[in-house]
């Protein structure tokens, strides 16, 4: 059993999670952030970036940061945090849609995103999204 104490600070530790959050939801709403320089998240999404196994809309934990506003909505049930990450989703579309950046890690990108809004929604287009990231005949080894 936990002390008082314990609670607490675990009570603490969540609240500033929510806080925090909250705040970096609608900062980043329309990013999948990856790093953060002077306070202000990058974008893997830019249009104008290209796919390279390093860098871009395919990086290999592009789908954390849906998968950490899913969490957040499971605990909160804040329709927010739903809404943001299907932007991320439908933005990780375009590595099916230009067929560049399927990659063993795919996993990575779509089970924190789609598979987690399908089993939490039960969201058609999630679970498409899901089938498509599983099939073996997708993957690829990234060159170049």
């Amino acid at each position: 059993m936990l002390s008082l104490q314990d609670n607490a600070w675990i009570d603490e530790a969540v609240e500033k999670i929510v806080k925090k959050m909250d705040l970096v939801s609608e900062r980043s709403r329309n990013k999948i952030p990856y790093t953060a320089q002077n306070g202000v998240h990058d974008d893997r999404s830019r249009e104008d970036q290209t796919f390279s196994a390093d860098d871009g809309l395919n990086w290999w934990c592009n789908g954390f940061w849906a998968g950490m506003l899913w969490q957040m909505y499971h605990a909160a049930g804040n329709e927010k945090y739903a809404e943001i990450a299907r932007i991320s989703e439908e933005k990780l579309d375009r590595c099916f849609s230009d067929y560049y950046g399927l990659h063993h890690d795919v996993g990575f990108m779509f089970l924190p995103s789609a598979v987690a809004d399908y089993r939490l929604t039960g969201n058609p287009d999630s679970r498409k999204r899901g089938l498509h990231a599983a099939n073996p005949r997708h993957f690829r080894r990234m060159t170049g």
